[in-house]
């Protein structure tokens, strides 16, 4: 895959986490604000 693609195993190892990492501060930024939406009445059906 890496000589398809012409990109090292450094890259590719370094993009899964980072990209994980990022899924989770999204998913849990959105899960917060959900939840504080939910505490003040506000949340819309």
């Amino acid at each position: 895959m890496t000589q398809l693609l012409k990109v090292s195993w450094f890259w590719i190892d370094l993009a899964v986490p980072v990209g994980a990492l990022a899924t989770a501060i999204y998913t849990l930024y959105w899960l917060i604000h959900d939840i504080k939406q939910s505490d003040s009445g506000d949340k819309m059906q």
